[in-house]
């Protein structure tokens, strides 16, 4: 997005500032930010309520599934979960109930709460890191299992697991702004669109 912004605008700046999506949402009220790009469960059963985006244009950006993450030797026919099912099904996170969990942000780890929730049990979070790298390093070692999102498993892969789509969780990655776009933030959020679609190639 940001090359293409670039390419079609040379003289615009463009900046970026890290921040989960309250920090990112606290910017953009303040003015230090012109586009806040943040994320949010869109079918979480018993999730709390997200954050109240009313106040700004939202530009959806992209849709991505929710995977389960596993290390490949406990995805193997002969592992532990072997069965009938299909390698690129899941097992039921309630066949999960015993694992050790690697849970995400503070709303990663409430989706992943109110999946287990809804399947029967309280996942058993062992360690919490919002590092999609930390996070399937310590899947491949067999410290425990995790969900993340496409995304994640598209910026890094670690070899040694094995990412599975949940049914039916799906992650939205969203642009707001404030009011109608500056012509420069219109820009920048048509780039993002783009990327976006290109993502789900």
């Amino acid at each position: 997005a940001v090359a293409g912004l670039r390419a079609a605008h040379p003289g615009l700046g463009v900046g970026l500032v890290e921040a989960e999506p309250p920090e990112a949402i606290a910017a953009l009220q303040a003015g230090d930010v012109d586009v806040a790009l943040v994320f949010r469960h869109t079918d979480a059963p018993n999730a709390r309520p997200g954050a109240d985006l009313s106040r700004f244009e939202v530009t959806v950006v992209h849709s991505e599934p929710i995977a389960l993450v596993r290390r490949t030797t406990d995805a193997t026919p002969d592992g532990p979960d072997a069965s009938s099912r299909s390698g690129d099904v899941p097992p039921p996170l309630a066949d999960l109930r015993d694992a050790a969990w690697i849970a995400g942000c503070e709303r990663c780890r409430a989706d992943l709460v109110a999946r287990c929730a809804t399947a029967g049990f309280a996942p058993r979070i062992a360690f919490e890191t919002d590092d999609y790298v930390a996070v399937q390093a310590l899947v491949a070692s067999g410290a425990g299992v995790s969900l993340l999102p496409s995304l994640a498993l598209r910026a890094h892969r670690n070899p040694d697991v094995v990412a599975q789509p949940l049914p039916g969780a799906t992650r939205e990655v969203l642009a707001l702004t404030v009011g109608a776009p500056t012509p420069a933030a219109h820009a920048l959020v048509q780039r993002l669109v783009e990327a976006g679609d290109a993502a789900r190639d």
